[in-house]
């Protein structure tokens, strides 16, 4: 599945059904400054898992590839659907078997408005908990985000601070990747008031005039969402969003040729296709990014 000495950057947007887990593989890293790193780096943002039939993306990587360091974990914001995984990963740590070297959150947002369902939530979210307060795993002095550090990509992250009563969502870690000729924006479930907070505060990720901007829709592309007001920010090529099979979806916003400009990709049979809007709803997204030509497919893991 996974070639650890390649110098493309692969993405996968895993099927978690309605919620949110992405893995970033960069492309081979010899060295970061004058630390030899000799593999290919990982950033992890989100971390859902598919319920339905008990698929971890994280666990799958390490008992499967061999991934054994992830170099930095991105949680937009504490919902269930965006840190199930957390488990898995506390666990895998522990165990000896997975390293995390980088985490980052939103530190603003208080433990006290973080809601607990007993039954199912608590443990997820104990460990988002932990990790907020404490430096649980090890950090090593080669994890700045330097794009040399990464082979290329830049990595920018940015939030707006949580105020009393605001709803979390608006909260959320709003990840922006270049690399080449391809720009990525994941805003977790960021609404149109949280964007415009961001705006306001001079933090609204910028938009390059790239080949291909790719937006990850919010709040996994569910109409109510409406996520008009990044399609207009971003102007998007492709839009891609984790979506449950049956699950609402916004195929009327993101797939109208007005909204989306639509781009050539070549797909895994090489015949280049226009996509706008791609959903997982029972697949993994796979992107990869080979000399700046983005080649998307849907594969499955169950």
């Amino acid at each position: 599945m996974i070639d650890w000495k390649s110098n493309d950057l692969d993405v996968y947007l895993w099927d978690v059904g309605h919620g949110l887990s992405m893995t970033f593989i960069t492309p081979f890293v010899s060295f970061a400054g004058d630390v030899p790193i000799n593999r290919r780096r990982v950033i992890q943002i989100d971390v859902g898992t598919n319920n339905e039939y008990s698929f971890s993306p994280v666990k799958f990587l390490v008992e499967k590839t061999g991934l054994s360091t992830i170099d930095y974990l991105i949680i937009s914001h504490p919902d269930q659907d965006h840190i199930n995984d957390l488990v898995n990963i506390n666990e895998l740590c522990t165990a000896g078997k997975l390293q995390v070297t980088r985490f980052r959150r939103n530190h603003t947002i208080p433990n006290n408005v973080i809601s607990e369902d007993a039954n199912k939530e608590s443990t997820a979210k104990t460990v988002y908990k932990n990790m907020q307060n404490t430096y649980i795993y090890q950090h090593l002095p080669h994890d700045d985000v330097n794009p040399d550090n990464f082979a290329g990509l830049t990595i920018k992250t940015d939030y707006i601070e949580y105020e009393d009563g605001m709803d979390i969502n608006d909260a959320s870690v709003v990840t922006n990747i270049l690399f080449g000729n391809t720009q990525l924006l994941i805003p977790g479930d960021l609404s149109e008031v949280g964007f415009n907070k961001l705006a306001l505060a001079g933090k609204a990720p910028a938009v390059i005039d790239r080949a291909t901007r790719i937006l990850v829709a919010p709040h996994h592309g569910r109409e109510s969402a409406e996520g008009i007001y990044l399609v207009n920010h971003l102007k998007p090529h492709i839009v891609l969003a984790s979506a449950k099979v049956g699950d609402e979806h916004t195929d009327r916003l993101y797939s109208q040729s007005q909204n989306i400009q639509g781009h050539n990709v070549v797909n895994d049979s090489g015949t280049i296709t226009q996509y706008r809007f791609l959903a997982t709803k029972g697949q993994v997204i796979s992107l990869k990014i080979v000399n700046d030509s983005p080649i998307i497919k849907k594969i499955s893991y169950k």
